[in-house]
């Protein structure tokens, strides 16, 4: 599937099995050292056990990606990130908390739109990856008490003996 974001720039999606809980530990524990030098903390919290999603992998974990750095260089010194999956029989969601400055309520309504000073074109790029994949992301905020953003896809497993 190919799609042209509303930025202009093409991606498409390569789908495939995999199991998204070994992905996330891996993304946690890569930011680890970023994290500490931030001053913060970071936890990852999801489901025991396997958790197999059809994604395209490299573009969830991007996304992802973009989530943790965010709350890394905007949420303080001091702050924690936890990032944590929320697993259904039909939803596979993501979300990266942090309790660091957060923002008002109106940047956050907005802060998937280009025109938001600080968040840059990352945001908007996960935004079109996660519309590709069916899902939405979403954002919540309050100044002093951090953020919480994430996303939800559906979870579709197309056949579950492909996993990679």
């Amino acid at each position: 599937m190919t799609f042209e974001a509303s930025n202009g720039l093409w991606f498409s999606l390569l789908e495939m099995n995999f199991d998204a809980n070994l992905m996330l530990k891996a993304l946690g524990e890569s930011f680890v050292p970023l994290v500490l030098h931030a001053g913060q903390t970071i936890s990852v919290n999801m489901p025991a056990g396997q958790v197999i999603i059809t994604a395209d992998q490299n573009r969830i974990s991007q996304t992802i990606s973009n989530l943790l750095s965010n709350a890394t260089k905007y949420a303080g010194e001091g702050a924690h990130i936890k990032l944590e999956s929320i697993v259904t029989d039909s939803v596979f969601s993501v979300y990266v908390t942090d309790n660091g400055i957060g923002m008002d309520s109106e940047a956050a309504e907005n802060a998937t739109t280009p025109a938001v000073s600080g968040l840059g074109l990352g945001l908007n790029i996960s935004q079109t990856i996660i519309r590709m994949h069916d899902g939405e992301i979403t954002i919540s905020s309050e100044i002093g008490k951090g953020i919480r953003i994430g996303f939800e896809i559906p979870r579709v497993v197309n056949d579950i003996n492909q996993a990679a």
